[in-house]
């Protein structure tokens, strides 16, 4: 399997399934705007009274009947509903053509553009630090389609 298709299987495995499957597990906050948004009193910690509200509202925004459970039903619609829209933002973000398709030349293009912008010293290797910088720069960065955390 040549490098592309690997980094491609990749992409799409983390892209399409990572914030779905947490539509109501309960999930620590991992970046500070988010911690902060939990911070009820800004006292910089995180208690129970300020962690639960927020994963019930999680549940009642998926209990679709209103019936104070969330089905497998009515998990799998929201998780499709997830789905559709990160393959949506995948194929607007990747198949730069517009054929439908993803072929090996888009997602090169996609994988050099990704490296150059972390690589910010230029050295044409990117270390921890740099990806990390990147990481939370994108996670800063809004986006059109997120629900709130």
């Amino acid at each position: 399997m040549t490098r592309s298709k690997i980094l491609l299987a990749a992409i799409l495995g983390t892209t399409l399934f990572a914030g779905a499957a947490m539509a109501v597990e309960p999930v620590l906050p991992r970046t500070t705007k988010a911690f902060n948004r939990l911070d009820a009193d800004h006292d910089g910690k995180i208690t129970l009274n300020d962690f639960k509200p927020r994963v019930e509202q999680r549940l009642a925004r998926l209990d679709t009947d209103k019936n104070g459970e969330v089905s497998e039903a009515e998990l799998n619609a929201y998780m499709e509903k997830r789905l559709e829209q990160r393959k949506a933002r995948l194929m607007k973000r990747l198949d730069t053509d517009g054929n439908g398709a993803i072929s090996v030349a888009e997602l090169d293009k996609a994988v050099d553009d990704v490296f150059a912008a972390a690589d910010t010293d230029h050295d044409g290797a990117v270390t921890l630090d740099e990806a990390r910088q990147f990481r939370m720069a994108k996670l800063k960065k809004p986006v059109q389609d997120s629900q709130p955390n």
